[in-house]
């Protein structure tokens, strides 16, 4: 056990090294706002209302050739009991890698049924799902699709808001360490379902 905490607070370390060079260099922006031009990083999204004061604001977005009726799907069946994160499989989390299939029996989902450690609160078949967890704070956590080209194509928009239950000043330093792990994590889960919603149309 003492080997496991001090690996882990050795990795913790490097990650924090590594994002204070990536914030002094500039490149932090670029990290929390991949995909993202300027002007929809600040543009109102659902799920924005859920996390007042956030202490960080993640957005990132990608292109799908693919219509949204085709990436649909891979959002509605995430969860670990269900069609996993389409992530890297770490952490002890086998199923984040995610399922290569569309599973009728895991399309179902409604305002309030839980995925992992989030909730529901938001969801518009086709336009937006919008998860919530109050677990050490407040997080909102939403998948957005917009149709482009005539609806042949959809942009993917992920926006993480988050306000740990943490003082401000050690709540922003947290963030950082927290907020490169989430860029890895979320930048795979987003390209592993723009490729299963090309690869696999519903």
């Amino acid at each position: 056990m003492g080997k496991v905490l001090v690996m882990g607070l050795a990795a913790i370390a490097v990650i924090g090294t590594v994002a204070t060079a990536l914030s002094r260099s500039g490149a932090w922006e670029r990290l929390i706002s991949w995909g993202v031009d300027p002007v929809m990083n600040a543009c109102i999204l659902p799920g924005d209302d859920l996390v007042e004061d956030p202490v960080a604001i993640d957005t990132r977005s990608l292109v799908v050739d693919a219509p949204p009726s085709a990436v649909w799907p891979w959002l509605v069946q995430m969860g670990d009991d269900r069609g996993g994160e389409y992530s890297y499989s770490v952490f002890g989390f086998p199923h984040r890698k995610g399922a290569d299939r569309i599973v009728p029996e895991w399309q179902d989902l409604a305002v309030g049924d839980p995925i992992n450690e989030w909730v529901v609160r938001g969801l518009e078949p086709e336009r937006a799902l919008v998860l919530y967890s109050d677990i050490a704070g407040s997080w909102s956590w939403a998948f957005i699709l917009e149709p482009t080209d005539g609806g042949s194509r959809t942009r993917l928009v992920e926006r993480i808001r988050s306000r740990p239950s943490l003082p401000r000043r050690v709540s922003e330093v947290a963030m950082r360490v927290i907020g490169l792990v989430v860029y890895l994590m979320v930048r795979k889960q987003m390209l592993s379902v723009r490729d299963r919603a090309v690869s696999q149309p519903a």
